[in-house]
């Protein structure tokens, strides 16, 4: 199983260091602003941990985001704990499995790999 998951270590860090410019956080400034809201950059970080019945409220009805925040070693532990033999980080376009040979033919934010993390898990 391959999981293309944000990465909420990297927006964290991205916080930390003040950086206004991240990627992530333009791209939901900008977002903010069509809305008329000014954004801080802790509230651009904040939008990785908006539970469901947040999201219409912060997003607008016409915006999906997901619902759980991940860093390697809690997505690996939880997988191993449910069953998985295996789990690997990865990168973007390096699978070791031919079927994901696909990543990066379509747009999507899972090619964004500045802020997403690549998981690859298996099931002895």
């Amino acid at each position: 199983m391959r999981l293309v998951l944000p990465d909420a270590r990297k927006s964290v860090e991205k916080y930390l260091e003040g950086e206004d410019g991240f990627e992530l956080f333009r791209r939901r400034r900008e977002r903010a602003m069509h809305r008329g809201v000014s954004y801080t950059r802790w509230e651009c970080m904040r939008e990785c941990f908006l539970s469901a019945s947040q999201q219409q409220k912060v997003l607008g009805s016409e915006t999906l985001a997901h619902q759980n925040a991940w860093d390697f070693e809690t997505i690996e532990r939880d997988l191993l704990r449910v069953g998985f033999s295996s789990v690997e980080q990865s990168a973007f376009q390096s699978s070791g499995q031919s079927a994901f040979s696909f990543e990066g033919c379509f747009e999507s934010e899972a090619n964004e790999d500045y802020r997403s993390l690549y998981v690859e898990a298996t099931k002895s």
